[in-house]
């Protein structure tokens, strides 16, 4: 039987971490958990790229992934993170998602490749989203829009939080 939840938050998880994480639900695909959380460590691009890596292995129904306070900047980490996300039917309820204080926020490439990957499905989205510390553009920002607009009444979101996010012009 899986465990309900994994906590690693704070450990200072590198992205080489991260794959060590993968291979061992590589070889154990039904000890994932539903719930994880990796707050607080030091995930970059390559980390991210991990993380999906072990989503798209997973034999269980995922509900809720929290990456708050990592190293991404919004490359193709992202993607795979939202194309893996996506393929979750329906059952992810809860995303929260945003970089360390200490670093550049998000690039608005990030949010786009995400969009694309994962916002984009009407039919999967999670109730609660959280993207905190990201750094958007006007494109970055119709894209989102559209995504968010296009949604149906069947497919609704309850929290859409971007806290502490900084709008920025194209280009």
């Amino acid at each position: 039987r899986p465990l309900e939840s994994i906590t690693l938050n704070n450990c200072e998880i590198r992205d080489n971490g991260a794959e060590e994480i993968k291979l061992f639900f590589e070889t154990n695909p039904h000890a994932l958990p539903r719930k994880i959380s990796f707050e607080g460590n030091m995930l970059g691009d390559e980390g991210f790229e991990y993380i999906g890596e072990i989503i798209n292995h997973s034999s269980s129904a995922f509900e809720e992934l929290s990456l708050l306070h990592n190293r991404m900047r919004g490359g193709e980490g992202f993607r795979v993170l939202g194309a893996a996300l996506a393929r979750q039917e329906r059952t992810l309820k809860m995303l929260s998602i945003g970089p360390s204080c200490d670093i550049i926020p998000m690039f608005p490439r990030g949010l786009i490749l995400f969009a694309k990957e994962f916002l984009s499905n009407p039919n999967i989205f999670p109730e609660k989203v959280i993207f905190t510390g990201i750094r958007v553009d006007l494109d970055a920002f119709r894209i989102l829009g559209n995504v968010l607009s296009s949604r149906t009444s069947a497919s609704p979101i309850e929290l859409l939080d971007m806290r502490h996010a900084s709008f920025t012009r194209n280009g």
